[in-house]
């Protein structure tokens, strides 16, 4: 038994460094970027555009749903359903025709340009061009093909952005995000053979628990930045909007680290304890080293990124890097509990996230609140995993590595 943990550890981890070098790569363009954003558009409209991604993260899980649906089917049968194409094609459809319906409200309440909703609809739909190749590589494991993916949406985002933003400001960094997942999608075409089966029917049952479930990871990272859009003063929104710059970076790693977790739950279920106790402590050391070495830096890092634009709100920003760690945890959390199919941990994790939002839209009136909140959500992880770890053992019996 000795041996097949030490086999399964091996290619967990195998899978985390491969991948993990292209999020690294995809990482350092993506700070560039945000720099860019943070140094070319003044604070409303940097936080207009964040407020746009913000939305938009939510709009995608639909491309989450599909994703994980794919890479589960690819794993568990090696094919994947062409029902799933065609629910593509309407999925898309509709968050087009949610972008027209809904500008104008969305305009409203969170004072963005004209037009803005719609454009983050469109890429939203655009997203779903990339869900089902994605989803066949992250099914056969195959890191190579999607983390080169991300990178080079990133490398063309990066590149439109840093040409674009000046003469377009606001519009130049939408046109870059759109551009970089149409070169994406290409690129990733050209890779990904899919291998396609006939029509089989459509698991609603599942459709519903995956979208409950990445709803909620969605939904929890992005709420912060909606509400104090909508509450505080422009000059606060725009401090916050840059601490989340580090939060990104920080919130990466359990997304790296879910994207290996999923598919070596689904193949290999009978250990699936052993990869939630590898996945939670890399995840977590990660972290906490990044934010450990980002407290160390912040003021040269502000006065780096920002100009020294937000430096007036350095305790904000040191104490925000720690806070951020939850909303991480919650994402590979969801991601574990989804490639087991386990509905009652999802049920439970609903739960946590209702409490944390309920918490926030009552208690949000200054920086410090909103810092608090985070850290009770942590508290309640906690619970879960300890109520996980009672229900379920610690180490499943092994009955071969896949």
């Amino acid at each position: 038994m000795s041996d097949e943990r030490a086999r399964r550890r091996s290619r967990f981890l195998r899978g985390n460094a491969v991948i993990g070098g292209f999020y690294l790569a995809t990482g350092l363009m993506a700070t560039t970027y945000e720099v860019a954003m943070g140094r070319g558009l003044g604070p409303a409209a940097y936080a207009d555009v964040n407020t746009v991604l913000a939305m938009a993260v939510i709009a995608g899980v639909a491309q989450g749903v599909l994703q994980l649906l794919v890479a589960g089917e690819v794993g568990r049968t090696g094919a994947v359903s062409l029902r799933w194409a065609r629910v593509s094609l309407v999925a898309g459809a509709s968050l087009a025709a949610m972008g027209v319906l809904l500008d104008g409200p969305a305009r409203a309440l969170w004072y963005l340009p004209r037009g803005a909703f719609l454009a983050m609809a469109l890429m939203s739909a655009l997203w779903l061009l990339l869900a089902i190749q994605r989803g066949v590589a992250q099914g056969q494991e195959d890191y190579v093909t999607l983390g080169s993916s991300v990178a080079v949406e990133a490398a063309v985002r990066l590149v439109l952005t840093l040409e674009l933003i000046g003469p377009l400001g606001f519009w130049g960094a939408v046109i870059a995000l759109g551009g970089g997942s149409l070169a994406s999608s290409i690129y990733t075409f050209a890779r990904v053979r899919i291998p396609w089966r006939p029509v089989v029917p459509t698991a609603w049952v599942d459709v519903g628990f995956m979208a409950a479930g990445l709803g909620l990871a969605a939904v929890l990272p992005t709420m912060d930045l909606l509400i104090v859009k909508h509450a505080w003063p422009v000059a606060w929104v725009g401090a916050w909007t840059g601490m989340r710059l580090f939060g990104k970076g920080i919130m990466a790693i359990p997304t790296l680290v879910a994207t290996v977790l999923y598919p070596r739950i689904v193949r290999d279920p009978e250990a699936r304890s052993q990869y939630r106790l590898w996945a939670g402590l890399l995840a977590a050391g990660l972290m906490g080293l990044v934010a450990l070495g980002a407290s160390v830096v912040m003021p040269r890092l502000i006065r780096l990124f920002f100009a020294g634009r937000y430096l007036a709100d350095l305790q904000g920003f040191l104490l925000y890097v720690w806070a951020v760690i939850p909303l991480g945890i919650f994402g590979l959390l969801v991601n574990e509990a989804l490639a087991a199919r386990d509905r009652w941990a999802v049920a439970e994790l609903g739960a946590v996230a209702l409490l944390y939002l309920l918490l926030l839209v009552g208690h949000h009136a200054r920086m410090g609140d909103v810092l608090g909140d985070m850290a009770l959500l942590g508290v309640l992880e906690v619970a879960h995993i300890v109520r996980l770890r009672r229900r379920l053992p610690l180490v499943a019996p092994a009955k071969g590595a896949h």
